[in-house]
């Protein structure tokens, strides 16, 4: 009976005294994202000169847009939860921020020689050409602080807000995979394998820790190591064979040396 009456008064909210988010509704916001992303780009593109869409103009509509779904997730589905806990900017152990930040460096070009070798089955047109284009200082440091910024606010989107609101009622396994997906939907065949990659070790980051704060320093060792190759014009891809393999061990060992201490930390705290 006394589970009869509090089945009543939660009214179908949440934990965090909103409506559930359901894996639908996950989807719906990720289309959300895009459209108003969209919507800004165009909006602010339009107040420039010739109208034209820049990575600067694309920074700014991604910027707004994540924003503002953030703000609007909290209030739908955790209005008595403060932002910073349904994204997930909880403290961690500083080893495990250290650990995320040299997994992501060690992965930039090894997935980055995959992508390339996809990529060449798909060539730029001439439109997507010019808009990353490098051939001034100008356009590398607008492409340098996309390449930076860009990650972590969808980080912020996926790990954050969408992983928060769904891991409220829903197993984490399942978060996970359903929060990885969202957020390489639709897959990019100039970033297929690294998209892939480090969504999913992102969300895994995640789920094993409790917090955003890996996720986002893996997003940020990969961004720094990119953005350093790109400003000194080493962004060919090209590493010697040995020099790619001790990328991968390090990254492969940083990752499990993650797992294990986010594991004791999990279960220390069960304790």
């Amino acid at each position: 009976m006394g589970s009869d009456e509090d089945d009543d008064d939660g009214g179908g909210q949440g934990e965090g005294g909103g409506a559930p988010l359901s894996y639908l509704g996950a989807l719906g916001w990720t289309f959300g994202l895009s459209g108003l992303t969209a919507l800004i780009a165009v909006a602010a593109s339009s107040l420039r000169p010739g109208g034209t869409l820049d990575v600067g103009t694309e920074l700014l509509a991604t910027g707004a847009a994540t924003l503002t779904l953030l703000v609007a997730i909290a209030r739908v589905h955790s209005p008595s939860v403060e932002l910073s806990e349904l994204v997930g900017l909880r403290r961690v152990p500083a080893v495990l921020v250290v650990l995320a930040l040299v997994a992501g460096a060690g992965l930039v070009f090894p997935l980055a020689h995959l992508d390339a070798r996809v990529a060449e089955r798909f060539p730029l047109d001439d439109e997507l050409r010019e808009y990353l284009a490098t051939d001034t200082l100008r356009q590398r440091l607008l492409l340098s602080v996309f390449a930076v910024f860009g990650p972590l606010l969808g980080e912020l989107f996926y790990r954050g807000a969408l992983f928060g609101a769904l891991e409220r009622d829903k197993p984490r396994d399942t978060v996970v995979f359903v929060v990885t997906a969202l957020a390489v939907f639709p897959p990019s065949a100039h970033a297929l394998f690294s998209g892939l990659a480090f969504a999913a070790i992102a969300s895994h980051l995640r789920g094993a820790s409790g917090s955003v704060w890996p996720a986002l320093a893996l997003r940020f060792g990969a961004s720094v190591v990119g953005v350093a190759a790109l400003l000194t014009r080493h962004d060919d891809d090209h590493l010697p064979r040995n020099a790619t393999a001790a990328c991968v061990v390090a990254a492969g060992l940083a990752l499990l040396f993650f797992f294990v201490l986010a594991r004791r930390g999990a279960q220390d705290t069960a304790r």
